[in-house]
């Protein structure tokens, strides 16, 4: 199997970028699992999955912390255009579950709906949202 590093400068985090890539071709997915599911790992925002539906790249993530927000799962019940399949376990057996679902529904993941969906992690979107925040507290 290819591996390959990559690197490169993220514009919306200001630094460099690193990975690992597996594989010799089919669509770029990133698999975004925690190391044994530690609790502090489920409060991570997941600036990862941002980046990555960002460059277009759909998203497989362990189902908690930030990833809830960050990934939309297909059949999410709100309606959003899906970014990502969840595992809802932090074992191989679930995550390996994970990769199957995936390769079902990949169709399903239009690249220009996942870029929208980053968009909403935009600096622009945080501050407006952090403003309207202050003015109703101030009110």
């Amino acid at each position: 199997m290819k591996r390959e590093y990559r690197k490169w400068q993220s514009p919306a985090l200001g630094r460099d970028m690193e990975l690992l890539v597996f594989g010799e071709g089919g669509t770029p997915v990133l698999v975004f699992p925690t190391s044994m599911g530690r609790f502090y790992q489920w409060e991570d925002f997941g600036m990862i999955a941002v980046e990555a539906q960002a460059a277009g790249a759909p998203v497989i993530a362990f189902g908690r912390g930030g990833a809830v927000e960050t990934v939309v799962p297909v059949g999410d019940s709100a309606g959003r255009a899906p970014t990502g399949v969840h595992f809802r376990e932090p074992t191989p057996a679930s995550l390996a579950r994970a990769v199957r679902h995936f390769t079902e529904v990949e169709a399903k993941l239009d690249p220009l709906a996942l870029r929208k969906n980053a968009e909403r992690f935009s600096l622009e979107n945080f501050r407006s949202g952090l403003r309207r925040v202050i003015d109703e507290v101030v009110r």
